[in-house]
């Protein structure tokens, strides 16, 4: 069986990084609606302008995970990746397994939901062969 709120999040996924050509009135900022023509310091543009901030709470998301977004995108300017290179930004929900650990992948059932929390990644493009990860926490004492 498979997971409907994994489902929705894929959606929700594709439709935050689908490319803006497919959709001329697309609501999304262009940060995150055109990966293939925004750039580092746009994301952080969009994500401190608010655009973002919008744009996932239009989702259902909480706005204020926009910040996370900037602080990845910030870290990699200070990685020295240049402000203009082009970055992509992708939002990976949480879930919580209530019943049925291990046993959806066996043909079982289990119990999920999904939680605000979750992993913000902004992937930047390179010229070689190279993967680089770089992890920002963002810890807010909840």
């Amino acid at each position: 069986a498979t997971d409907p709120a994994l489902i929705q999040a894929t959606e929700d996924t594709k439709m935050m990084c689908s490319d803006a050509d497919e959709s001329p009135t697309s609501p999304l900022p262009a940060s995150v609606s055109a990966p293939g023509s925004t750039s580092v310091a746009a994301l952080i543009a969009d994500a401190d302008g608010g655009a973002l901030g919008e744009r996932l709470a239009a989702m259902g998301l909480d706005a204020s995970r926009s910040s996370s977004f900037a602080a990845a995108a910030a870290r990699l300017l200070a990685a020295g990746v240049a402000p203009e290179t082009r970055a992509t930004a992708f939002w990976v929900p949480g879930r919580i397994e209530v019943l049925g650990k291990h046993t959806d992948y066996a043909g079982g059932r289990s119990l999920l939901c999904a939680v605000n929390r979750g992993f913000s990644v902004v992937a930047a493009d390179r010229d070689d062969a190279v993967l680089r990860v770089f992890a920002s926490f963002e810890l807010t004492g909840e």
